[in-house]
């Protein structure tokens, strides 16, 4: 009876935490929204030559008000099919998510992270785990994380515009495809992957 309502109460705070992150990247896309359209309907002047854009197009690339002829000369513009190919790089918000891991403080969360992501990537190698496969990936990763000195990955102490905390492996030196935010609805840090 005591184990279900521990399996339950740990179900509820995943469920929270989840709902957290959710509020989390609606407030991005509306954060991200606002300064788009902040820039780019900001004024009807070209962004190239800084006259009047009368007959002009709204351009991705330069994020405003282009005169037309600007978009032909444009190395972007596609004559044959008369239209623009420029692709932005998508924003995390657009990307999915996938949570990592939870915890209290940053220490924490770095070492539960570690475990998280060499346990992910010790299965992936597999074709078919077994439990023997995931039991002694567990244990393997458990070793790794909490046997360092220091973490593997390093959370920066600065937030960017979102409140996210960038990631970065100690190892190669390179940023993650994962960040670090703290939701105050529940009182906890979160890392999450995005792809």
């Amino acid at each position: 009876m005591g184990v279900s309502r521990q399996r339950s109460a740990k179900g509820y705070k995943a469920d929270i935490v989840k709902e957290a992150i959710m509020r989390h990247r609606l407030r991005m896309t509306r954060a991200r929204y606002k300064r788009e359209f902040a820039t780019v309907y900001k004024s009807s002047k070209c962004a190239v030559c800084g006259n009047l854009a009368w007959g002009g197009v709204i351009c991705s690339k330069k994020r405003g008000a282009v005169c037309q002829k600007h978009c032909y000369e444009c190395c972007c513009f596609e004559p044959q099919f008369y239209k623009c190919t420029y692709q932005e790089t998508e924003p995390i918000d657009m990307k999915s998510w996938q949570r990592i891991c939870s915890a209290a403080d940053l220490e924490e969360l770095a070492r539960h992270m570690d475990y998280c992501l060499s346990y992910g990537a010790m299965l992936a190698a597999k074709e078919k785990p077994t439990d023997e496969d995931k039991s002694r990936a567990a244990n393997l990763a458990r070793e790794m994380a909490y046997m360092r000195e220091k973490p593997k990955y390093i959370i920066e102490a600065t937030a960017d515009e979102d409140g996210n905390h960038g990631v970065i492996d100690s190892d190669n030196g390179r940023r993650a495809a994962v960040f670090v935010v703290y939701l105050p609805e529940v009182k906890m840090w979160t890392a999450v992957r995005y792809f």
